[in-house]
């Protein structure tokens, strides 16, 4: 399951990236990306509670914010939904450009 969250926290990192260095072609300035991180549907059997997962992938993000050397500075928000058109709706209202939702799904 870690593997999984690390997996998601590098695709959002990667998605932000291609999307600053296209908005911004000197790639200097420093820039706010603000991802909603909503809690995880678990539809495994293992016993997994959402708030944990949910804080899991936010540290994991601002973990790899401390690596990089990029103008990017990524704001992880937590979103207390579940479902894609809730998350979607709360991550308007903090101001989120993404919304990252995410399954855990057993093998």
């Amino acid at each position: 399951m870690r593997r999984v969250i690390t997996a998601f926290a590098i695709l959002v990192t990667c998605a932000c990236a291609l999307q600053a260095q296209q908005s911004s072609p000197s790639g200097l300035r420093a820039r706010s990306v603000r991802i909603g991180i909503a809690m995880p549907l678990n539809e495994s059997r293992f016993s997994v509670t959402s708030p944990w997962a949910r804080d899991q992938v936010i540290r994991n993000l601002k973990t790899l914010q401390k690596d990089r050397k990029s103008p990017i500075i990524l704001e992880p928000m937590p979103l207390e939904s579940q479902l894609k058109d809730k998350a979607v709706e709360e991550g308007a209202a903090k101001h989120c450009v993404y919304v990252l939702l995410t399954k855990i799904q057993a093998r």
